[in-house]
């Protein structure tokens, strides 16, 4: 540009000079001046024109290096913006991986909160059991204290009726060896039976006293035996049922024993409220054919060869290493009445007492009890069949 404009002037100035010099009013010798002041003119622009070209050559190679550097500037400001862009991205991807760290962490904690409550529960229930545990260990140490007493106490009866059973045996055994003694004899006297009649009777004779003897011993066994099935068992207490009433909202319920022979301090009560307690009786034929009504009898035995006696609903036989003592069916109070019963087990075959058919439906009251399915769980239950029970000794 700067080039252009050069030579623009430098035509306009050659215009203007051509047109002195040609002028026709111009003088000869001022001709000559003018000639040497155009030489001179010329000269001095055609230096001047070089000192243009060779800062024109400059310019041009300072814009060439000024467009060149200008280059490298747009490249390095194209790769700064690709970094920057690229930085932008992983930033990105940082930031989304650091929420999702996050969003797991928050995860895991929640978990870990949730196990920390679980485990605090677990801990709660194994303190519990630990303390349930430790009462029934020393519940434990007691009875077995006590069965260690009846323990020493059953072995030195057992090892009394031993000794007496050894020697019992002993006399058997020489009961034999004499019966055997007395056949060999009779066998004897009787090639001899001619010669030796008397003497054969008189040894029939005392062989039918040694039978006579041996007989009594036996029964003296069986007695001993007896006695020692006795002192297995023991009957503590034997009298009337007795309970709340069937329809009473205060009625306990758990049946009583009632002895036959009670004990009385006072003849009346104090004057307030009081607690009311019953016979009891049976309400259905469903026990026996003629149970309905009757008042039932109650009995509290003590089994001294067994330390643990329970009673099994929905069973009518032990489990192994257990010991029958008896079976029937369970019983309770009906459904829709208000008094509160517990379960009992009734005998497959039950007593009564005597004279106790009043038909007076007031007191304690007992059915039989059904399965209903639902909750319980059928098979292996049915439902409206009623349910036996079993008491079992260990």
């Amino acid at each position: 540009m700067a080039t252009f404009i050069f030579v623009c002037c430098l035509l306009l100035f050659t215009q203007r000079v051509n047109a002195f010099l040609i002028d026709d009013k111009t003088t000869p010798s001022q001709n000559v001046v003018a000639a040497q002041q155009y030489s001179t003119l010329m000269g001095l622009l055609t230096a001047e024109m070089k000192a243009r070209k060779h800062l024109e050559e400059v310019v041009t190679q300072l814009n060439t290096e000024v467009i060149s550097k200008t280059l490298n500037i747009t490249n390095n400001l194209g790769q700064t913006n690709l970094i920057i862009a690229d930085l932008q991205t992983k930033l990105q991807n940082m930031e989304i991986k650091l929420e999702q760290s996050v969003q797991q962490h928050k995860l895991e904690n929640a978990a870990l909160h949730q196990s920390v409550s679980s485990l605090q529960r677990v801990n709660s229930i194994i303190q519990r059991n630990y303390s349930l545990i430790q009462q029934h260990y020393s519940m434990l140490l007691q009875n077995y204290s006590t069965l260690q007493v009846e323990h020493d106490d059953f072995k030195n009866k057992f090892i009394t009726h031993a000794n007496k059973s050894a020697e019992m045996a002993t006399e058997i055994t020489a009961f034999k060896t004499d019966i055997q003694t007395l056949k060999h004899q009779v066998l004897t006297l009787t090639t001899n039976q001619s010669a030796r009649g008397q003497d054969f009777l008189a040894l029939y004779n005392q062989t039918l006293e040694f039978r006579s003897d041996i007989a009594s011993d036996i029964l003296n066994l069986s007695s001993h035996y007896n006695d020692s099935v006795d002192e297995l068992f023991n009957l503590l207490q034997n009298g009337y049922t007795g309970g709340g009433s069937y329809n009473d909202y205060g009625a306990t319920p758990e049946p009583v024993c009632l002895p036959l022979d009670p004990d009385f301090n006072k003849t009346s009560g104090g004057g307030g409220d009081y607690a009311i307690i019953h016979g009891a009786e049976f309400d259905s034929n469903f026990f026996a054919s003629n149970s309905a009504h009757q008042d039932i009898p109650c009995a509290v035995c003590r089994v001294k060869q067994a330390s643990s006696v329970i009673m099994i609903p929905g069973k009518n036989r032990c489990y192994t290493g257990w010991n029958l003592e008896y079976n029937g069916y369970l019983a309770t109070n009906a459904y829709n009445e208000h008094g509160a019963s517990s379960y009992i087990c009734i005998d497959i075959q039950p007593e009564y007492v005597t004279g106790g058919s009043s038909w007076k439906h007031d007191g304690k009251l007992f059915y039989e009890v059904v399965a209903k399915c639902g909750s319980l769980h059928c098979p292996p239950y049915h439902n409206d069949y009623p349910m036996t029970c079993v008491v079992c000794s260990k």
